[in-house]
């Protein structure tokens, strides 16, 4: 195993290919998913494929927590 990751490692491809995935996933991660139909949808389904985001790894909907602004108005409402 330990020659198989040397072997992938001393490519110079290697660095290029993980360096993409890697800049791809930051930007798929700090950017909302954008609505269907648009160009920018079409650009955000390659940077998601290219950042190995697939399956359940995709981001759907809206996020499973509430802002801290609402949170914070729940409870002093209470």
């Amino acid at each position: 195993m330990e020659d198989l990751i040397a072997n992938f490692a001393s490519n110079d491809w290697f660095k290029y290919v993980t360096l993409a995935i890697t800049i791809a996933a930051a930007v798929a991660a700090v950017t909302p998913t954008p609505k269907d139909g648009s160009i920018w949808a079409k650009v955000y389904r390659g940077i998601d494929w290219l950042a190995l985001n697939v399956g359940k790894a995709k981001q759907v909907g809206a996020p499973a927590t509430k802002p801290a602004e609402e949170a914070k108005a729940e409870v002093v409402a209470k």
